[in-house]
């Protein structure tokens, strides 16, 4: 289910994209969402409507420019490193719990528990409905004028205190639930107090730093009588923008890369020098200092213990003729790990993760430290951080290095019982010279001189050539046996580029770096459960849990969300409601009657699903249409899988 927002006041959305394009809309209303003489919050909120008015990704882009660009040159730094921060995928450190916000919100609209839960059903998301459900029962026009946002202010602010007209909801509560008598004079949010607008109109940053993060440590009564006032002193959208941050994730069609290219175009800065020093930037909550860091002139000297952009692969189609000759290319194996980045520090070494986490304490025993000083400082290894088997002294599957992540304590018995290895695989910076611009194959060079001092911290990735493509497919069918997961495909001219960007050399053929996995495994299954999804899909039964047949009856072995059509997707919805065995709160338990093609990445042991089994990134591959119950795959399948994957 979509949020339809009403857009701006006094213009149908309709008008606007047919008068004029993107950038005229936005600018017409710039007023709203960039200079900022208004509350923090609602401009917050005024630029996540903006967003929100288009799905286009031309509307959303102009959007942030035109609020960066706005906001650049002002006081408002703070709040503007804050946005930032949390559409790039930032979140607060602490925050309420979502139980205390729905207990809250209960208590602040007057609805009961029951018809809450099941606004939030359909809604799919928790923020949205305690915006709808408060905005429900309504806001006193004194309330608003006490918060210096009566229709004046919203209309100069660009808010509309009776926006959030979510259809689901509208639904949910104005007919799927009639006859419910809202109780409109329980409701606390019509209680406003004088004292309470001096609180009012305050910066982001502030309401962040000042309220927000300090309110998540207070007692559970505190922090359901703070809600209630923040919710009071808000219109809708505010409310709603209020609760996206403190429930986390705001879905809005806004990807990181989308806010870094705003934001070069914004400053003039190259996009690729801001994607560098963005690297583990949501890592630290945000500041003006750390803002005008990141937008310093780009003569301004990075920092050499800054962690880079991984360079990734693009998808192998097994066009050879886009490749050129083979003799150009060098082969590798496509390890089973996590991607980490080893940078020697001038005053301690780093290990960080493709996800910017800092993974340094979470494996003392690659004892990273100890060889910091035999390289010079600033250097930075691109590896593979993969479990290792010491019985068959080679890799072991990601199943085995899942339990050391996330660790609070490592112990020696554990760092003994499931070793970790570094296999490199590039060489990025050699003290303070950056090669990322040099061919692979002089990298590799320096790389494999580097290593011989090295020796003890790590392993180099093994290097091949081919003499024709045709041997790849063998080379790929090896790849099972030394438990990776497929081949990489790297020309040996290639520079270490920025992300998945597709590379080109002067002759027009293919370059850079490619993947070719090898064929997922597949199971046959069986559904047995389902549940309703979110969002736009909470309407439609689409989580599905899937069985596969024991000796005494059916064994849950995966759930999955991804795979089928959205026509497939009724279909199923339609055949799930009409075969509804029972029904358990969320969940229906079906009679088992659809198989479905389950492909999946690896197999290892677990007690979250009856079979014993767990199944890694499980995703609907077809719709067995022409199988019966009686030809799904038996659990001795399963045992077999297992055995192949050399687990």
């Amino acid at each position: 289910m979509q949020r339809r927002c009403r857009p701006w006041v006094g213009v149908k959305m309709s008008e606007a994209q047919t008068s004029a394009g993107p950038s005229q809309v936005v600018a017409s209303k710039h007023h709203a969402i960039g200079t900022g003489h208004e509350d923090g919050l609602c401009w917050f909120a005024s630029v996540l409507e903006a967003l929100e008015q288009s799905n286009a990704n031309a509307h959303k882009l102009e959007v942030l420019k035109q609020c960066f660009t706005n906001r650049l040159d002002t006081a408002h730094k703070e709040d503007l490193a804050w946005l930032i921060y949390f559409l790039a995928g930032g979140k607060l450190p602490r925050s309420i719990r979502s139980g205390v916000l729905r207990e809250a919100a209960i208590q602040a609209s007057g609805l009961p528990a029951w018809l809450f839960e099941a606004c939030y059903a359909h809604a799919g998301d928790l923020a949205e409905t305690i915006a709808y459900c408060l905005d429900h029962v309504g806001l006193d026009q004194a309330g608003l004028d006490h918060a210096g946002l009566g229709h004046s202010g919203l209309d100069q602010a660009g808010l509309d205190h009776t926006c959030l007209g979510h259809s689901g909801l509208d639904q949910a509560v104005d007919v799927g639930l009639k006859g419910v008598a809202i109780p409109h004079h329980h409701s606390k949010l019509v209680e406003v107090r004088d004292h309470e607008s001096s609180s009012l109109k305050r910066s982001l940053h502030a309401w962040l730093e000042g309220q927000a993060l300090a309110m998540a440590q207070q007692p559970v009564e505190a922090q359901i009588q703070w809600l209630t006032t923040q919710w009071r002193a808000y219109p809708a959208k505010v409310r709603f923008a209020m609760n996206k941050i403190m429930t986390g994730g705001f879905r809005i069609g806004v990807s990181r890369a989308m806010v870094l290219r705003a934001l070069a175009e914004a400053s003039g800065l190259p996009a690729p020098l801001l994607a560098q020093r963005f690297m583990g930037w949501t890592g630290q909550l945000p500041s003006a200092g750390r803002l005008e860091a990141l937008l310093a002139d780009q003569r301004s000297e990075s920092s050499s213990e800054q962690v880079l952009p991984f360079c990734l692969a693009q998808s192998f189609d097994q066009d050879y003729s886009a490749m050129g000759e083979a003799r150009n290319w060098q082969g590798e194996w496509k390890w089973d790990g996590i991607r980490v980045q080893w940078i020697a520090g001038k005053a301690q070494s780093y290990l960080w993760s493709r996800g910017e986490e800092l993974m340094s304490e979470q494996f003392p025993d690659l004892m990273i430290e100890s060889f910091r000083h035999m390289i010079p400082a600033g250097t930075m290894i691109d590896a593979e951080l993969v479990a290792w088997d010491p019985n068959l002294n080679q890799v072991a599957g990601f199943a085995a290095l899942q339990t050391r992540l996330n660790r609070k304590r490592v112990n020696t018995a554990l760092t003994r019982s499931h070793p970790v290895v570094l296999i490199a695989y590039d060489l990025l910076r050699l003290g303070d010279e950056d090669l990322r611009q040099q061919a692979l194959s002089v990298r590799r060079e320096k790389l494999h001189m580097l290593a011989a001092k090295l020796s003890g911290a790590l392993m180099l990735s093994p290097c091949f050539s081919f003499a024709q493509w045709t041997d790849l497919a063998e080379l790929r069918h090896k790849a099972s046996q030394l438990r990776a997961e497929g081949l990489m495909l790297k020309h040996r001219d290639s520079h270490y580029g920025l992300g998945r960007a597709k590379m080109y050399q002067g002759d027009g053929l293919r370059g850079g770096w490619w993947k070719w996995k090898q064929d997922p495994f597949t199971v046959d299954a069986v559904l047995i459960y389902a549940q309703a999804g979110h969002g736009r899909r909470a309407n439609l039964y689409t989580d599905y849990t899937f069985a596969v047949r024991g000796p005494d009856g059916w064994l849950s072995l995966a759930k999955a969300y991804s795979g089928l059509s959205d026509a497939e997707i009724r279909e199923v919805d339609a055949r799930i409601r009409k075969t509804t065995r029972e029904q358990f709160g969320p969940v229906r338990v079906v009679e088992p009657s659809m198989v479905f093609e389950i492909a999946f990445e690896a197999i290892s042991p677990s007690k979250r699903h009856k079979a014993g089994f767990a199944l890694r990134f499980p995703r609907i591959l077809r719709w067995r249409r022409d199988k019966r119950i009686e030809d799904v795959d038996s659990i001795e399948r399963v045992h077999e899988l297992y055995r192949m994957t050399g687990a």
